[in-house]
């Protein structure tokens, strides 16, 4: 088995983890259980975007970091 597992690059203790989870709950205990969707620190939400998209076509002189700090200065909502 070790020798398996490492020829996969896959620690030990995810195998047996995987291996207790299949004893218990069949093919079931397999399934991804993470929540979804993750939670990105820098997302923009589709309204902020959309507002960004309408700064941008109404000054198209402006690069991308004046847009985003005509943005910041006029909507208060910081963008990197």
């Amino acid at each position: 088995m070790r020798h398996t597992l490492d020829e996969l690059n896959m620690p030990r203790s995810t195998f047996y983890r995987w291996y207790r989870q299949y004893q218990e709950e069949g093919e079931e205990g397999l399934i991804d259980q993470r929540p979804n969707p993750r939670h990105f620190c820098n997302h923009i939400p589709q309204v902020v975007r959309e507002q960004v998209v309408k700064v941008a076509l109404e000054h198209p002189d402006q690069s991308s970091q004046q847009v985003s700090w005509l943005f910041t200065d006029e909507q208060g909502y910081f963008l990197s």
